[in-house]
């Protein structure tokens, strides 16, 4: 085994205690704080009680916005909680709290110890995946999945580092069949694991494009290990089960192309997805390429560093969303994992070189002063986030929605809810699809411009 920094059961437990902390103000209301996670809700409701766990469900209609797997980890926590938002907000700090630990040990194997658990608290008061908490977990699985899948990667490696450290004979990977280890396998079915928390599209963007950049720039041999026939097929039967399962349940193909649509929304400029990204790094953005520059020598000297892996994810996987995805500028979070390591390496960096030029007494103490306060303010700022959001409540009466589904809805509907921001509210547009007739739209409606009405007068009902 590789002699790497590891945390102790006591930074886990005060990573735990953090993550409790940041997103206490969650649970202390049960309504659902914006039309995501109501509808999440009802869908997860409407799943327990048809005892269907397949596919979700609205007004009866297969609802196609998102992923199975928050209704699934929610699901588990249902009977426990015996309330869908909170058994939704319970499996989002799960998530959370894994999408913590995990950035911690990567981080541990970079910097240390202490810069790990510096990692794993930049990580859980990061603004967009605190917010997410209450707006249906969906960014907080694609993190912690994606998360995972580095810090796998990242073990791999160092143990292939070790092992020629010992001058140990390597396993040869000439052939596409030849055995690799279990920690290969893992990495492949957890691939597929990161397609299920979000798309196929969202998994090329963010996982594939940064981590395909990094074996392309390594040596050939190196990144052998990696082209494995069983291991692809491994993936493959990860990602494919769901979908195909869906389309013989549906009768079709049409559920799976709807919830593989790269965008519902249309008109966002460079300027809105510069701002939606730089939000997505709050508020520890600035420390990100401090971080760059205090690894450079690492992860542009070292082609099978760790450091060049984290850069290759904190780089390309923004790119990759902005030239695939760019209406979904908020799955760069699968990034945060590696923003949350170069933000804690950039702070250490930062308060290093400031008590060194300053020539400071006691600057042990000054060191440790000063990462309390990052982090202490973080955490309040975070935890004020997620109070207020958690406060806040959703206009549209999805009920009402569930039920005009049901009303139109025939044998083999599909349903899709999409927002978005209007100069006088919110528009919410409904559209009823079936499987059975092609392309062509059952019913759609809108509820548009009045906030105050928004839960008793939706607009006409338009039957296709």
């Amino acid at each position: 085994m590789t002699n790497l920094p590891r945390l102790s059961l006591k930074d886990r437990g005060w990573l735990i205690l953090a993550a409790l902390l940041v997103t206490a103000g969650a649970f202390f209301s049960h309504h659902a704080s914006g039309l995501a996670e109501a509808v999440m809700g009802l869908s997860l409701s409407e799943m327990s009680t048809s005892g269907d766990w397949l596919v979700p469900t609205l007004g009866g209609a297969a609802w196609s916005d998102a992923s199975p797997l928050m209704q699934w980890m929610a699901g588990l926590l249902l009977p426990l909680t015996g309330d869908p938002i909170l058994a939704l907000r319970a499996s989002g700090l799960i998530g959370l709290i894994l999408a913590s630990l995990f950035t911690a040990d990567l981080a541990a194997q970079c910097g240390g110890r202490r810069c790990g658990v510096l990692a794993g608290v930049v990580l859980l008061t990061t603004f967009g995946l605190a917010g997410d908490l209450v707006a249906g977990g969906h960014l907080i699985w694609l993190t912690a999945a994606a998360t995972a899948v580095l810090r796998l990667l990242a073990g791999i490696e160092s143990e292939s580092r070790h092992s020629a450290a010992r001058a140990v004979r390597p396993v040869s990977y000439e052939s596409l069949f030849s055995a690799r280890s279990g920690q290969v396998l893992a990495l492949f079915l957890l691939a597929g694991v990161v397609s299920i928390a979000a798309d196929v599209t969202s998994l090329v963007a963010v996982m594939f494009v940064p981590i395909g950049s990094w074996l392309l720039l390594r040596r050939r041999e190196a990144a052998r290990k990696y082209i494995w026939l069983w291991g692809s097929l491994g993936f493959a039967a990860v990602a494919v089960a769901w979908p195909l399962a869906v389309s013989v349940r549906t009768n079709g193909t049409q559920y799976v192309w709807q919830w593989l649509e790269f965008s519902a929304l249309t008109g966002w400029s460079p300027m809105e997805q510069t701002v939606e990204l730089l939000k997505c790094t709050l508020p520890w953005g600035l420390l990100i390429p401090v971080g760059l520059w205090a690894t450079r020598h690492e992860a542009l000297g070292d082609v099978n560093s760790r450091e060049r892996l984290i850069w290759s994810q904190a780089l390309f996987c923004p790119i990759a969303v902005l030239i695939i995805r760019p209406q979904h500028m908020h799955d760069c979070l699968a990034a945060a994992g590696a923003w949350s390591v170069l933000a804690a390496i950039g702070l250490e960096w930062l308060i290093n070189s400031v008590t060194l030029r300053l020539n400071l007494v006691d600057s042990d103490k000054v060191k440790a002063g000063a990462r309390y306060a990052a982090t202490g303010v973080s955490a309040m700022m975070a935890a004020v986030l997620v109070q207020s959001e958690s406060r806040a409540r959703c206009d549209v009466s999805v009920r009402d929605i569930a039920s005009q589904v049901r009303d139109v809805s025939q044998d083999g509907a599909i349903v899709s809810i999409s927002e978005a921001t209007v100069p006088r509210g919110n528009r919410v547009l409904v559209t009823v699809r079936s499987t059975t007739s092609g392309e062509s739209d059952v019913a759609s409606w809108d509820y548009a411009n009045r906030p105050t009405q928004l839960a008793a007068e939706p607009g006409t009902v338009t039957r296709h």
